[in-house]
């Protein structure tokens, strides 16, 4: 039995360019054309990934991936669920405003909006040893608990904002396919803890 899964990346656009406990960094970037630039190469990048993951699993089904675009003004719109609505789709995996990216984006603005020019490293893995091997000064990472970050001897200099990750599974599928459903689980927790 195949698991049918539809990818959505969620990407929030700013209407106008001001500063807000998430924005700084130089004019271009505050525009609402460069939150549609970064969503649209963010977007290419997802696709990219669940393919180089997904692509030979003959066990799932991946859809055709869909972008939403969220307004400032946080309104979900009836669109939206119009785009994402498909009897078929059995599993949801949501993406944007998450991630590696996220976490360079907010950094960058961050320090620009300080007037701080820095140099920003993208590392995976155990990115908490940077600072432990003099890779780098200080890291941006998302974390769940801090636990990590503690037992390496660091400290959370700034909380920048709250995020958390979501695996939604349609009701109905889950009661039917949850053998499928929560192999697919499982496969997500070890590529994104491994």
């Amino acid at each position: 039995m195949k698991l049918n899964v539809k990818p959505v990346y969620v990407h929030l656009v700013h209407r106008s360019a001001y500063m807000g406990p998430c924005r700084g960094g130089t004019w271009e970037q505050l525009e609402r054309s460069y939150d549609e630039m970064m969503a649209a190469e963010n977007f290419a990048k997802m696709k990219e990934g669940l393919e180089k993951v997904y692509g030979g699993e003959k066990d799932i089904c991946l859809q055709e991936p869909v972008y939403l675009e969220f307004l400032d003004e946080f309104v979900v719109r009836e669109s939206h669920f119009e785009k994402v609505k498909d009897e078929d789709t059995d599993v949801f995996l949501l993406d944007g405003m998450m991630g590696q990216h996220l976490a360079v984006n907010i950094a960058k603005r961050y320090y620009a909006a300080q007037g701080r020019d820095i140099d920003i490293i993208k590392l995976n893995g155990s990115i908490e040893l940077a600072p432990i091997l003099g890779l780098s000064d200080v890291i941006v990472d998302i974390v769940e608990t801090g636990t990590t970050l503690r037992e390496n001897d660091l400290k959370v200099l700034t909380e920048f904002m709250p995020i958390s990750a979501r695996f939604i599974a349609n009701r109905a599928s889950y009661q039917f396919k949850r053998q499928e459903i929560d192999l697919l689980l499982e496969k997500l927790a070890e590529v994104t803890q491994g």
